[in-house]
């Protein structure tokens, strides 16, 4: 259960700042990578769980650069 909260934050940290700096491509993400994680990080009735899209979209950014 832990690790499925953190999750959650992860994609909405990530969600956040995607709709903060208009999402044109931040921490090797595209707008339309960031769109395959929002029903995981919708405030409202998330999915379960991120799609297999969605996990891959993370596994190719940049994770670090959210930090900084």
């Amino acid at each position: 259960m832990a690790a499925k909260a953190q999750a959650v934050l992860l994609l909405s940290l990530v969600a956040s700042l995607a709709a903060a700096l208009g999402a044109q491509g931040i921490c090797n993400m595209s707008n339309g990578d960031f769109k395959l994680c929002q029903p995981a990080a919708a405030v409202s009735d998330p999915t379960d769980g991120p799609s297999a899209e969605c996990c891959a979209a993370l596994g190719e950014a940049d994770l670090a650069c959210i930090c900084r």
